[in-house]
């Protein structure tokens, strides 16, 4: 139970980061809007993935495994791989949780 908890818990924090980061005004008020950019937000590469949730969270995830907590680390073994690991799922989660954030901001049936 200690590691669904611990698996919960990183999950929503780094969906919550990314989502505030990519998506509401916290983020918009550092990058700007996806028409009118702002200082990181100009940047070829770095400006696409803080705008894309499921993007910033697989790299938050990854920093997240490497100095916070490690859902996966236990059963993975290696710190490397479980730091990828952590990633796609939360990428994964991420992107599921955009995606009916979305649909029922617009009013539309998941």
């Amino acid at each position: 139970m200690r590691e669904v908890a611990k698996l919960l818990v990183f999950v929503l924090a780094v969906y919550g980061l990314a989502n505030a980061i990519a998506v509401l005004k916290f983020g918009r008020y550092f990058l700007g809007t996806h028409s009118d950019r702002k200082f990181l937000g100009k940047l070829p590469f770095l400006g696409d993935l803080l705008y894309c949730p499921p993007c910033l969270a697989f790299w938050l995830g990854m920093a997240g495994s490497a100095f916070l907590i490690s859902p996966s680390a236990e059963w993975v073994g290696v710190w490397w791989k479980a730091m990828i690991v952590d990633g796609l799922v939360a990428s994964a989660c991420a992107y599921f949780g955009h995606l009916i954030a979305e649909k029922l901001s617009h009013g539309l049936d998941i």
